[in-house]
């Protein structure tokens, strides 16, 4: 099978802006956050692997050299390489092979469907699409590392009753998912 790419809309000023102010990011180990900017975890998330429920690595426990045998769908938002399994593969001597990688995170499920390939992706995304889908989750053969969701916004909307009432909204619906 051959790799494909469909290109992404990429970052554009605007968005880096409203990001540096207000907004929502994902965040690791280690990552602090800007002097001025507050923030307020939504929820913690986790990976997990996602296939078609009549793949042949479906019903039983994916090792780490079947994981990195199988085709893989990839999803790059910005075209870039390095997604977080990566960096843990290569820590372990490792590469997987992509196949299809897609710019949005909504577009890979529907290609896991029709294929055998695998995917790596967050449990909250994957556990919305496998019902509808046929979809089978199953834990990574490798550690990986989990992450919050968080909002941001400047400290300059503190008390601004508009910002405040949203972050409100935001965070009950974030307890929902």
């Amino acid at each position: 099978m051959g790799r494909f790419a469909f290109g992404g809309a990429g970052r554009s000023r605007f968005g880096i802006a409203a990001a540096r102010y207000s907004g929502f990011r994902r965040a690791g180990h280690g990552q602090t956050t800007p002097s001025g900017i507050l923030a307020k975890r939504l929820f913690r998330e986790r990976f997990v692997c996602v296939l078609r429920k009549g793949h042949p690595c479906a019903r039983r426990r994916l090792d780490l050299e079947t994981f990195v045998s199988l085709p893989h769908a990839l999803v790059s938002p910005h075209g870039q390489a390095g997604a977080v399994v990566d960096i843990a593969l290569a820590r372990l001597g490792k590469r997987r092979r992509i196949a299809v990688e897609v710019p949005h995170f909504l577009a890979a499920p529907h290609i896991v469907r029709q294929t055998d390939t695998v995917l790596t992706l967050t449990e909250r995304v994957a556990r919305t699409f496998a019902p509808s889908l046929d979809l089978v989750l199953i834990k990574p053969p490798l550690e990986l590392p989990s992450f919050s969701m968080s909002m941001l916004w400047h400290e300059r909307r503190r008390a601004d009753p508009a910002h405040s009432w949203l972050r409100a909204c935001v965070a009950e619906v974030a307890k929902g998912i």
